[in-house]
């Protein structure tokens, strides 16, 4: 139950209480609606922020970017991203997609949106030949037997409500051409019923091995935040809905 609006109360004691919390939390104080505010909460990293959720009982929107980065890069957009959703108050992490060889060691369904992206091969997601030509420049090899390609074509296609998005690393001489890998992740994300709630976006790297042009992770960041505003928002009225009463 929610406290009355300028109730002072302390975390800490509400913790000793409930068994929540750690010890992360200082004073905290609800707002005009009676709900707890992160704002006025000293708490240690996501997991104190999923704790004022739980006291406002609401649900932690969870996000997963699942990337494929031969030099760093697409990394370094991905990572990127995953903290400007954190802006946002999602609990988002970032993957490499070399470590998630099957939905045993990563299940999309287990999160509210999955963000896909890697670099743009001969304008579209990495084939077997691009990426051993990757390698051969120096690229990571790990992504032999599986590229992000293969890990979108292996998903099972969804039965209920899953929201996408896609981002790509591009050079920069190819930067407005309209064929590109957050395109072809899009359309595979689609085949397998999710539904992409922002356009493909491309990040640009000078050349093949990087480094990243000025401010593109400054870019990611901001792109990621009004995608998680967006998020948010669905998740929101698609709760609200949930709890209307039957009529």
């Amino acid at each position: 139950m929610a406290p009355s609006p300028g109730t002072l109360v302390n975390a800490r004691a509400l913790a000793k209480d409930t068994g929540s919390c750690e010890g992360r939390c200082h004073d905290l104080r609800p707002d005009i609606r009676g709900h707890w505010t992160r704002e006025h909460a000293d708490i240690e990293g996501q997991a104190g922020l999923e704790e004022v959720d739980r006291m406002n009982d609401v649900r932690t929107v969870k996000a997963v970017v699942v990337y494929e980065s031969f030099f760093g890069n697409t990394e370094s957009i991905a990572r990127a991203i995953a903290s400007g959703l954190r802006l946002e108050h999602l609990a988002a992490e970032a993957v490499d997609v070399a470590d998630v060889a099957d939905l045993a060691d990563l299940d999309p369904s287990a999160y509210d949106l999955l963000v896909v992206g890697g670099p743009t091969h001969a304008f579209a997601l990495s084939r077997p030949s691009t990426r051993g030509d990757a390698v051969a420049r120096g690229g990571d090899d790990r992504y032999s037997r599986q590229g992000l390609r293969e890990w979108l074509g292996g998903l099972p296609r969804c039965t209920g409500p899953s929201l996408a998005a896609s981002f790509d690393t591009r050079v920069s001489k190819v930067r407005h051409l309209p064929m590109s890998a957050a395109r072809s992740a899009a359309r595979l994300l689609r085949e397998h019923g999710y539904t992409v709630v922002a356009g493909p976006t491309g990040f640009v790297v000078r050349d093949v091995e990087g480094p990243l042009e000025q401010s593109e992770m400054e870019r990611a960041i901001a792109w990621a935040r009004a995608l998680g505003r967006e998020i948010q928002g669905r998740v929101q009225a698609d709760t609200e809905l949930h709890r209307r009463p039957c009529s």
